[in-house]
Formats: C-alpha cells, sequence, structure tokens
C-alpha cells in the first residue's frame, strides 16, 4: 500500500462554521442541483437570490459574464463608471416607471451606512 493511500486527507485550511465536522465537497453544479464528494445529487436550497433564480451553468448568464469580462471585468464605482453599470441603472429607474431617478448599486451590507445618514432622502 502505497503512503498516499493510509495518509489521511489534508486538514482544512478553511475555518468551517462547525469546528467539529468538514462539509462534504460541492464537486459540479447544474441548474438547481449540487453533485457531491460522495456523489449525492440535491436540490440546492443554500443558493443565493441570482442561483435560485438562474440556477448554476446558466449558459446565457455565462456568455453575458464573458462578453463583459472581455470588455472590463471589474472597476470601483468610487473612481470610474462603466457600460454594463450604466445599463444596469438605466433598466432598473426606467422600470421603477417615475418612482426612481437614479440607482445606486452596492455589495451586501453597504447601503446600511446611508440609511443612517440620510444619504438617500438627499437625491
Amino acid at each position: 500500500m502505497s503512503p498516499s493511500a493510509t495518509s489521511p486527507p489534508p486538514k482544512s485550511s478553511v475555518l468551517h462554521r462547525s469546528l467539529h465536522t468538514t462539509p462534504l465537497r460541492v464537486v459540479s453544479a447544474q441548474g438547481n442541483y449540487l453533485t457531491l464528494s460522495d456523489g449525492q445529487q440535491i436540490l440546492d436550497a443554500t443558493g443565493g437570490a441570482a442561483v435560485s433564480c438562474l440556477g448554476h451553468g446558466n449558459a446565457r448568464v455565462k456568455k453575458a459574464m464573458m462578453q463583459q469580462m472581455d470588455s472590463v471585468a471589474y472597476c470601483h464605482s468610487m473612481f470610474y463608471g462603466t457600460t454594463a453599470g450604466e445599463e444596469l441603472c438605466r433598466e432598473l429607474v426606467q422600470g421603477t416607471k417615475g418612482g426612481m431617478k437614479r440607482a445606486l448599486i452596492v455589495g451586501s451590507g453597504m447601503s446600511l451606512p446611508f440609511k443612517r445618514t440620510g444619504f438617500f432622502k438627499t437625491l
């Protein structure tokens, strides 16, 4: 028997949410299903809103992402704007039928300081 066959698996460098167990690893995902390292296929009831609506591996989303990455993958919105950002905000504003004049795209939790300071009331 080779040494690797008798060696325990390497310890994870991830600080998992449980200190007592290591979660099964997701090895692939398609649509709304995950395939785990033990071969189980399960419904992904843990994904966020985008994955729940669009599914994993959505070909249309992948194509749009690759087209955008060929143009601009990311830049900080405090310093620069992008065509994709302008188009997204325009669509959001137009979808409110006059209810909004502008849109602010922020990361998760970022809007909390703005709400506390009354920033949104001044726009």
